[in-house]
C-alpha cells in the first residue's frame, strides 16, 4: 500500500553562471526527481531553464509519469521574483563583495538563493499540494559526491521520521562544536558589522522541513533581515548570511539537528535523519 504523502518539497532549477557546470546539475537533478516516491515536489524555473530539463522527462518515462500527480512544474522568470525589487541591492552587493563570493557566481544566483522561502510561502498560499508538512530541498542535494546510493532513497522520507518534526523549522547545523556556535550567535545579536562571524557558514541552507503556519512567518523575518542588510551595505555572501541571522535572534521559531557521526556530511544530513 502506498504510504500517505507528508511532505511536498520545494526546488528550483536557473541555468545561471554558477559554482558548477549544467551538467553537473542536471545530473543532480535526474537524482531528486528519481525518488519522488513519498513525497511531492514542486520545481520553479523559467522557460530557458526547463528546455535544458525536459531530456530528463523523455528519457525517464517513470519521472515524466509523475509530472502532474506528483510534480508540479512553475515557470517564474527572475524577474517575477519578490528578489528582483532588489536589483539594484544585488548588482552593488556584488560588486562589493567579490572576496567573500565564489568566482564564478553572479548576482542572479544570490538572488535565486535568497528566494528559496518564497518559492515555499507561493507553493503553500497557491496549495499546489496539500500536505502537513512542507520545506525547501536543494535540486543538488541528492549528489554523487556524497557517495550515495540512489536507490535506498525510493522509499524517502519515511514517514515515521517526518511525523516527530511538528514543533519550529528544521535545519541542519554544520557547526558541531556548541562553543564556537553559542560565541558566533552572541557575537551576530550585539552587532552584525562582524564580517568575519557573520559570513561564516553555521546552518546548511540546502533543505528545512516544516509547518505550513510557520512559513508566512518565516518569509517575513527573513525578507526583513535581507532589507536591513541592504539598507545598511552589510555583505549578503549567501542566504546562510541571512538564515544565520534569523536563526541567532529568533532561535525560538527553530529546532536544529546535529551530526555527530564524522562519516556523514553534515551538508546532507537529511538524507539520512528521514530515511
Amino acid at each position: 500500500m502506498q504510504p500517505l504523502t507528508l511532505l511536498t518539497l520545494t526546488t528550483c532549477y536557473y541555468n545561471v553562471k554558477s559554482k558548477f557546470p549544467p551538467t553537473k546539475y542536471l545530473a543532480w537533478a535526474n537524482n531528486l526527481l528519481s525518488i519522488v516516491n513519498n513525497f511531492n515536489l514542486v520545481i520553479y524555473t523559467n522557460k530557458e531553464s526547463f528546455d535544458i530539463l525536459k531530456p530528463l522527462f523523455k528519457s525517464n518515462p517513470i519521472i515524466a509519469n509523475k509530472i502532474g500527480k506528483k510534480i508540479k512544474i512553475i515557470i517564474k522568470p527572475l524577474e517575477d521574483f519578490v528578489g528582483y525589487k532588489y536589483k539594484d541591492d544585488w548588482i552593488r552587493n556584488h560588486n562589493s563583495s567579490g572576496l567573500y563570493l565564489h568566482k564564478n557566481t553572479i548576482w542572479t544566483l544570490n538572488m535565486i538563493w535568497c528566494e528559496k522561502l518564497h518559492f515555499v510561502n507561493e507553493t503553500v498560499t497557491n496549495k499546489y499540494f496539500v500536505t502537513p508538512f512542507y520545506g525547501w530541498c536543494d535540486m543538488g542535494y541528492f549528489r554523487d559526491e556524497s557517495n550515495i546510493n540512489i536507490k535506498q532513497f525510493n522509499e524517502w522520507p519515511n514517514p515515521l521520521k517526518v511525523l516527530p518534526l511538528t514543533k519550529g523549522i528544521h535545519y541542519a547545523c554544520i557547526e558541531n562544536n556548541q562553543a564556537v556556535l553559542k560565541d558566533l550567535i552572541n557575537a551576530i545579536q550585539t552587532s552584525p558589522l562582524l564580517k568575519d562571524k557573520i559570513l561564516k557558514n553555521s546552518f546548511a541552507g540546502g533543505f528545512f522541513i516544516t509547518r505550513p503556519r510557520l512559513i508566512k512567518v518565516f518569509t517575513s523575518i527573513f525578507d526583513t533581515k535581507l532589507q536591513y542588510y541592504f539598507n545598511n551595505n552589510y555583505i549578503v555572501k549567501d542566504d546562510q548570511t541571512i538564515l544565520l541571522d534569523c536563526i541567532a535572534n529568533n532561535p525560538q521559531l527553530f529546532s536544529l539537528h546535529w551530526e555527530q557521526d564524522s562519516r556523514y556530511d553534515n551538508w546532507f544530513m537529511f538524507q539520512r535523519l528521514l530515511l
